[in-house]
């Protein structure tokens, strides 16, 4: 039996790079700064390539659509999200939005799936946006203009800026100016840094100033009603101290000195959680690793090949698994060792894991009674904040809502006060009165840190049996 820690379910993201052309130059880009692997020979996903990616597409559930490319330079890139919309895949992307037309847009509404679609802007100044990404602001403003009138749910749609030395004063102007054409989310992300030298003027450092421009911002958007999410990285770098990239981890699980300790590795849970496939089929444990996986001599960077095996061998194949496992346990995998992006000490996948006991799981009175082994190294207390999550897609809000649950996508919380390593903890829930025909899928979660892998399970439908109709039950996910 594979071990779930290294063999898991199917990540929750399949990221898909289906082409290295771009029209801008944009400084900060793997493409400009680097290369990649996969921009070697800059082009477009092979054709041979995509019936594999369907193939995982429906294992996994979800696609995002991002690679080192803009997404609109490939000419079949509608059809492509068309056709993971026919089989019932839900899709993301983002793009530099200089493509977007009314006839584009009108082709995006009528995706079901579509659950996002980000543009990415580094400036409102067209001066500075025209330095980092050598092109036409006003080009790109038109195409967001119209994205946002011709796309329902309007709520969909995020700006993102890769915030850096060059645009960070600049962002001040930005909530204004999203309220105007009614972008509802805008978000802020950190610098992922190759090393590179070109980049050297580029890099933040932890000075005032820049935390309270990204304060000010932050208020201005809430202000006119404009959701804002600083992603970690940012705030790592804004601050310094490895530790900010957790802020929800208890202070005593952080390891603040675990940079020196034996066991310190990147608190990365991405080879679980999320997958990413280049252009030419190849796949690899993170979206972030082709700005280092040339310097990856031992071939660290490649799990495998689609071209010549399926996703579902890859995923769970003997190279995958040695990643993991030298991520748990060491030595870090190569690509690993100069990574930015990601906080280093002891892997949370150490500390929180679990086996759900579903043959010992009953329902009692119409309440389900969940029972969860601590099999990790870390106690849960109600700072950890362990709860039953939806899955398959996380994080969904789920048709079993009940008025008793946390919220539509967190279940419960076990009752105990504390649950040691070795232990076991309940938790206890109801069902809403929904019929509902399908199972439904979920997960434990340490919120805000890591979901634990292998702890899937299903509540499924009440069924009709020779001795009568039976209630819905509780059943591991196969």
């Amino acid at each position: 039996m594979l071990d779930p820690l290294l063999a898991p379910e199917a990540p929750d993201v399949l990221s898909v790079e289906i082409t290295t052309r771009c029209n801008f130059k944009c400084k900060m880009c793997a493409l400009v700064t680097g290369g990649t692997r996969s921009s070697q020979q800059a082009g477009h996903m092979e054709e041979s390539v995509w019936p594999r990616i369907l193939e995982a597409a429906r294992e996994v559930g979800h696609v995002n659509v991002n690679g080192w490319g803009e997404n609109f330079s490939h000419p079949g890139f509608l059809g492509l999200l068309e056709d993971l919309d026919r089989i019932g895949v839900s899709t993301n992307f983002s793009t530099n939005g200089s493509f977007l037309t009314p006839i584009i847009v009108s082709r995006l509404a009528q995706l079901r799936g579509l659950k996002h679609v980000n543009v990415s802007i580094e400036s409102p100044d067209p001066e500075i946006f025209r330095a980092i990404r050598g092109a036409s602001l006003n080009a790109v403003l038109r195409g967001l203009e119209a994205l946002v009138k011709g796309l329902p749910r309007p709520e969909r749609i995020t700006v993102s800026s890769v915030v850096m030395e060059s645009n960070f004063a600049s962002l001040v102007a930005f909530p204004p100016l999203l309220a105007r054409i009614g972008v509802r989310g805008y978000v802020m992300q950190g610098l992922v840094d190759s090393g590179t030298d070109r980049l050297r003027n580029e890099r933040l450092l932890a000075r005032p100033e820049i935390q309270e421009v990204v304060d000010d911002v932050r208020q201005h958007c809430r202000s006119l009603g404009i959701a804002v999410l600083v992603v970690p990285h940012l705030v790592y770098q804004m601050l310094g101290a490895e530790p900010a990239i957790w802020p929800e981890v208890p202070s005593e699980l952080r390891g603040q000195d675990a940079a020196a300790a034996e066991d310190a590795t990147r608190q990365c849970c991405s080879p679980w959680d999320h997958v990413f496939v280049n252009k030419d089929g190849l796949v690899l444990p993170c979206c972030n690793c082709p700005p280092w996986e040339q310097s990856a001599a031992d071939g660290q960077g490649v799990m495998g090949d689609l071209k010549t095996h399926s996703f579902h061998e890859i995923w769970h194949g003997e190279r995958f698994q040695r990643f993991r496992r030298d991520l748990l346990t060491g030595p870090m995998p190569s690509i690993c060792r100069t990574c930015t992006v990601t906080s280093s000490g002891r892997h949370f996948l150490r500390l929180f894991a679990a086996t759900v006991l579903t043959s010992q799981s009953e329902l009692r009175a119409g309440e389900f009674h969940l029972l969860a082994k601590n099999v990790g190294e870390a106690t849960w207390t109600a700072r950890t904040k362990v709860h039953i999550g939806t899955a398959a897609p996380r994080d969904r809000p789920s048709e079993l809502h009940h008025p008793s649950w946390l919220k539509p996508c967190r279940v419960a919380r076990f009752a105990e006060e504390r649950v040691a390593p070795g232990e076991t903890a309940t938790f206890r829930f109801r069902v809403g009165p929904s019929q509902w025909q399908h199972p439904e899928v979920f997960q434990l979660v340490a919120d805000g840190i890591c979901w634990l892998p292998g702890t899937q399970f299903e509540i499924r439908p009440p069924a009709r049996t020779e001795s009568g109709p039976q209630g819905p039950s509780v059943a591991p996910r196969h």
